[in-house]
């Protein structure tokens, strides 16, 4: 099977908890007055339940860890079947704050050293919670979803084996509250389980970049497999006919541009699927598949080949177990 191929098999769903309330998507067979846009949801006041069909019906809760930029304010297009967003700025192409501002003078080699290390301990333990405290940006939403694919493959009876091989990255240059390191590191990813094995390398390489912020260093960004990280958070939701689906961020690394959605509803039941993906980059534009966590809010990696320029739209298509089609337009 070619490498590309056999990646996109590895790929679920990633779940956000970083922001609470802001993962957002309600679905209903009944209609709605219309489609409406929001970025906050309260999760806790969510009664019902989604499915999702040919995800694998994982209801694992996954560690989702990655960071949001503030509302843009894009607003929905009233209609029963469909909805789109406007465009607006969101949280840019190359990542997210680190939270805080960096503290004065150069950053410490020797601490930003540390943070990298318990990030890549933090990678092949599959540890969100160390993840969360030594990374941010790109490189956050890049672990979030390795984390959380290995967590889905465990629902599903399967084994992710992550291990580092010897590291050559070592601080090459301080700024401010930034240190970059150049060298390199092999992550090879075994998959073992009842749809059979496979494994696959990928090298993190520099520049890698590690920022200081009032003293707490986390990982920003770094090459990945030859290609530099992008990061696009866009947080925007959509609802139509009772089906809310929110668009978190898309983040790129390799060979690869990935979409994080959600799905929820207010109340009752309700089963769709995923008929088509699509992410726009300028006149560029990729078909993609998803996969998904199970009820009662599904959380989808939608996985893409990625653009030459930055992601600027995804349209979604969602078919009702009554054949009812919603459709998603986002701008960002």
């Amino acid at each position: 099977m070619p490498p590309s191929r056999r990646r996109l098999t590895l790929f679920a769903a990633v779940f956000i908890a970083l922001a609470p309330g802001l993962l957002a998507a309600c679905s209903s067979n009944s209609p709605s007055p219309g489609a409406s846009s929001n970025t906050t949801i309260d999760e806790a006041a969510l009664g019902g339940s989604v499915a999702v069909g040919g995800a694998g019906g994982s209801g694992h809760r996954t560690s989702g860890i990655v960071p949001f930029g503030a509302s843009d304010g894009a607003g929905g297009t009233s209609g029963d079947s469909s909805a789109s967003t406007g465009s607006g700025t969101s949280g840019g192409s190359g990542g997210a704050t680190t939270g805080g501002n960096a503290t004065a003078g150069n950053a410490d080699p020797t601490m930003a050293s540390a943070s990298l290390t318990r990030y890549l301990q933090a990678l092949s333990a599959h540890d969100p919670n160390a993840v969360t405290a030594n990374a941010d940006g790109a490189a956050l939403a890049y672990a979030s979803v390795q984390l959380d694919t290995a967590a889905i493959d465990s629902d599903r009876g399967a084994t992710t084996t992550v291990t580092m091989g010897p590291s050559s990255l070592t601080p090459s240059g301080v700024s401010g509250p930034v240190v970059t390191f150049s060298g390199q590191v092999s992550l090879m990813t075994t998959v073992s389980g009842p749809k059979g094995n496979g494994s696959y390398t990928d090298t993190i390489s520099g520049p890698l970049t590690v920022s200081n912020a009032s003293g707490i260093y986390r990982v920003l960004s770094f090459t990945y497999d030859g290609a530099p990280m992008a990061l696009r958070t866009v947080s925007k939701g959509l609802t139509v006919s009772g089906l809310e689906v929110t668009l978190a961020y898309v983040v790129s690394y390799g060979t690869l541009s990935v979409a994080l959605i959600g799905l929820a509803q207010p109340s009752g039941s309700s089963s769709v699927t995923l008929q088509s993906a699509t992410l726009s980059a300028g006149s560029q534009s990729e078909s993609g598949t998803g996969d998904f966590t199970g009820p009662p809010t599904p959380v989808g990696v939608l996985r893409f080949a990625r653009a030459a320029g930055q992601p600027s739209g995804l349209a979604l298509q969602f078919t009702s177990s009554t054949g009812q089609s919603r459709s998603y337009s986002f701008t960002f």
